[in-house]
């Protein structure tokens, strides 16, 4: 990775009025968060975007609010809960904008950060994505930054040897957590919740992988980008809040599964399908750790309401432990 000096940076004309951004919202059940993000939305006023949603068969008032309050959005009501690759999929057959922003419906978008997204694209012809400064509603840095994950990554990750050194620059590699996220960067990919991708690069690279029902479909898109030649880059100048995994209301057993089901499809596609066995001994490993240190932590733990806790923690890294052993696996 190289970081790229704002000296460097050609200087192209400012964005055209005429060029339209597609905004792609997935949403699932985050009613009140839909609306902050639909309305952070309205302060680009210098901007012609094409809004898209996609309701993945929401339980709450999310389809009424948007058809009662956002009349310009353009609303797609699944039937069912289709995931995010198929939804976004969806929209990219449906839009025509110049340039494709995706977020999440739990975040708010800064005032003119999608323009600085769009001037910065504009300006560098190599770059096929660029992806915002992310922060949590506290403004702490949220990691959105990764590299492309291989064996030493996910036994940092499975083993959390990256939680106990994050400033180390071999420990934190996978989440950058070294990095202050202040400067300008090349990376190798960025969180889909807040991701702007140019659409000649769409052209090239092709839609989402809809075999991944959510998580690391963003990881695989920049890595076909990677293997084509685009560059993805980091702009921390563009800050959205993001509320993060408000959409995701499952237990966090079944979004670690869905999590490790995706990782799992990304390195069989990617050239390590014959490795397999160790990247989920790994992870295994990982996993069987959680659960003694899960279960003794329960055991000495004395207050009912952080017994609880404790409990429900276990009860999720051995749920995701047994399905490495069911068909579904």
């Amino acid at each position: 990775m190289v970081i790229v000096s704002k000296k460097e940076i050609p200087k192209y004309p400012k964005i055209k009025r005429d060029e339209k951004i597609s905004v792609i919202i997935v949403s699932y059940n985050v009613v009140n968060l839909l609306e902050k993000c639909l309305k952070s939305l309205t302060h680009e006023t210098k901007l012609l975007l094409d809004i898209w949603v996609v309701d993945n068969n929401s339980g709450d008032e999310s389809v009424d609010m948007v058809k009662e309050k956002f009349e310009q959005v353009n609303l797609i009501e699944n039937k069912e809960n289709i995931g995010f690759a198929c939804a976004v999929n969806k929209v990219l057959k449906l839009c025509d904008g110049d340039y494709i922003f995706l977020i999440n419906p739990d975040a708010i978008i800064k005032k003119n950060s999608i323009e600085k997204l769009v001037d910065f694209l504009r300006s560098n012809p190599e770059a096929g994505a660029v992806a915002p400064k992310i922060l949590y509603p506290d403004n702490s840095l949220q990691l959105s930054c990764r590299i492309f994950p291989n064996i030493t990554t996910q036994f940092l990750e499975s083993s959390y040897l990256f939680k106990l050194f994050p400033k180390s620059r071999f420990f934190g590699q996978y989440f950058m957590s070294w990095w202050d996220h202040n400067s300008l960067k090349e990376i190798d990919w960025a969180s889909g919740s807040a991701l702007m991708i140019k659409i000649e690069t769409l052209y090239e690279v092709g839609f989402l992988d809809e075999e991944m029902f959510m998580y690391n479909e963003d990881t695989d898109w920049c890595y076909r980008c990677w293997k084509k030649g685009w560059k993805i880059y980091y702009l921390p100048e563009a800050n959205i809040i993001h509320y993060d995994a408000q959409s995701a209301k499952i237990s966090k057993a079944n979004r670690l599964i869905q999590v490790l089901e995706s990782r799992y499809h990304f390195f069989r596609k990617h050239g390590y399908k014959n490795r397999m066995y160790i990247i989920k001994a790994i992870v295994l490993s990982g996993l069987l750790g959680r659960i003694i240190i899960s279960f003794l932590a329960w055991l000495l733990t004395f207050s009912k309401e952080r017994k609880i806790v404790k409990f429900e923690n276990l009860k999720n890294f051995y749920q995701a432990f047994l399905w490495h052993f069911s068909k579904k696996s």
